[in-house]
């Protein structure tokens, strides 16, 4: 390194090298030496830092990319990414630098709202550490869905009817309302509750005939947004009556039937009947 010292009338002294103790000296109009200046002169060339965001927004669950460059551009220098959530806590993270000075930092917010990221580099021997610009982003609740299926399109009044489902992405302990819309359009709700998995089950014993309609919702949490399901609709068929014949009662005709039925029995166990020899 060298540098140029003015003097006036104008003289100019030459500084080569670095040292903890430099000096600079020139010469005066009459040729006497004198000092211009004495202490440290630093060699550390300044550093410099980017950051950018891959996304200005995400989902909770989703991960976001944040990259930049380094200067200079030299492998294997660490940068501290400092994330800061929407609640003023902070979360530190570590890139390391590929051979033109770029990094890189695949990061998964634990909570939504707007955060914000900086990127720092402590410098060496070289050169200045440096600071990046501040970059920000929002992480929006998580979109949900759900599913619900019937054991079985129809069945009899009086039988027992199974409904699943399941809540994606999976959010354990979840209770998911189940609503049931009878044939005479009076409800019925009930409530399941999600699995490891976000399965969920709910059985009923309908008793009206007619066309059921079911649909399963659920009202989210602080970091997931509410879903609801399709309508299902199952068929209810109505119990088959025995055909009574007016003016007997239903005992009289099963009694009837039963004595039929014994008095049948007994002819077709009877021995053949033989006609005596002549």
């Amino acid at each position: 390194m060298c540098g140029g010292v003015k003097y006036y009338p104008p003289q100019t002294a030459w500084v080569w090298g670095a040292s903890p103790d430099a000096r600079a000296r020139a010469l005066d109009p009459l040729g006497r030496a004198y000092e211009l200046y004495g202490g440290d002169v630093s060699s550390v060339a300044e550093g410099s830092i980017s950051a950018s965001a891959s996304v200005e927004s995400i989902e909770y669950g989703e991960s976001i990319t944040i990259s930049g460059h380094l200067s200079p551009g030299i492998r294997g220098n660490e940068v501290d990414l400092e994330y800061t959530g929407p609640d003023s806590t902070t979360l530190t993270r570590t890139a390391t630098t590929s051979d033109n000075g770029s990094y890189r930092n695949l990061f998964e917010p634990p909570s939504i709202g707007a955060w914000k990221v900086e990127a720092g580099w402590g410098g060496d021997e070289d050169f200045e550490g440096a600071t990046s610009q501040v970059v920000g982003f929002i992480v929006r609740k998580a979109s949900t869905s759900l599913s619900l299926q019937p054991s079985a399109s129809s069945v009899t009044a009086g039988e027992t009817l199974t409904l699943s489902g399941s809540l994606e992405p999976a959010v354990q302990g979840s209770e998911v309302g189940i609503v049931y819309t009878m044939p005479d359009g009076t409800t019925e709700r009930r409530t399941a509750v999600t699995d490891s998995e976000g399965v969920f089950s709910d059985s009923i014993t309908p008793t009206d005939a007619g066309s059921w309609v079911v649909r399963a919702n659920w009202e989210g949490d602080s970091t997931h947004l509410a879903s609801e399901s399709e309508e299902v609709i199952m068929r209810v068929e109505g119990k088959k009556s025995p055909v009574i014949i007016p003016g007997f009662p239903y005992e009289s005709i099963v009694l009837g039937l039963v004595l039929a039925a014994l008095m049948l029995l007994g002819r077709a166990r009877a021995p053949p009947h033989r006609a005596p020899y002549p």
